[in-house]
């Protein structure tokens, strides 16, 4: 063999232990990011379920007026309910498929919404897209609560369609994203610009809808409001677990 050939190979072997190394590295990264960010949530909903329970440990104590200090606690348990069903949401992972009617299903939200503002509904009937029932309501519900925490009286959905894209428009007339919430960091988990918020709902509003092969933007609007943009694959025939 010659002297080229010698070095030749010697190169090849070093590369691919250089490529061996690299993989590694890469995958150390990789744990590290996920642990790092194991570490935040943890650190944050600690730090969020402390706000709810020292309230309620205090107004739990308090004697000089046990209606309003009951009333009080109860506030208090609903919001740290309501903070669990959002993480729990943001971490579920649903084994089967299934398929939705996007109508029927904002018909079903609207009841629910009357306490955060009117809605109103405009999308093409008999328009399926591969998300369950639950996880397309979980993202209306969030994006309804989310504008009435913006002091919005309306929200308005409507809806375009072709023969593989449904996008979906909901705009509201509250009083806009915060300054320092604008484009895709309003979509970051704990990312809030409203006092007491948990900063969770648009989380896990972008995490089903990427999950289901779409895409979900704020879109800019001249004055007061917010509108986000949905994107969702359409399907034409609804899959056997499709919910009700």
């Amino acid at each position: 063999m010659s002297v080229g050939s010698d070095t030749t190979e010697a190169l090849a072997q070093h590369v691919e232990r250089l490529q061996g190394e690299l993989d590694r590295l890469e995958r150390e990264v990789a744990h590290l990011k996920h642990l790092a960010t194991l570490g935040t949530l943890v650190a944050q909903i600690a730090h969020e379920s402390n706000n709810l329970l020292t309230p309620l440990v205090t107004h739990a104590n308090a004697t000089d007026d046990p209606e309003a200090a009951l009333t009080r606690c109860r506030e208090a348990a609903a919001a740290a309910s309501r903070l669990n069903e959002t993480v729990l949401g943001f971490g579920r992972r649903d084994a089967d498929d299934g398929s939705v009617e996007i109508a029927s299903c904002l018909k079903r939200v609207q009841g629910e919404s009357a306490d955060h503002c009117d809605v109103d509904i405009s999308v093409p009937a008999a328009t399926f897209v591969p998300m369950t029932h639950d996880r397309l309501a979980m993202v209306f519900r969030n994006l309804f609560a989310n504008a009435g925490q913006a002091e919005a009286t309306r929200v308005d959905v409507s809806g375009q369609v072709n023969s593989t894209e449904v996008t979906l428009f909901i705009q509201d007339d509250g009083r806009g994203l915060p300054s320092g919430l604008r484009g895709d960091r309003v979509f970051e988990p704990f990312a809030t610009g409203r006092r007491g918020g948990n900063g969770l709902g648009l989380a896990i509003c972008r995490e089903l809808v990427t999950e289901a092969g779409g895409s979900i933007g704020v879109m800019k609007r001249a004055g007061t409001g917010t509108t986000f943009c949905i994107r969702l694959p359409r399907i034409d025939q609804p899959t056997t677990a499709a919910a009700a």
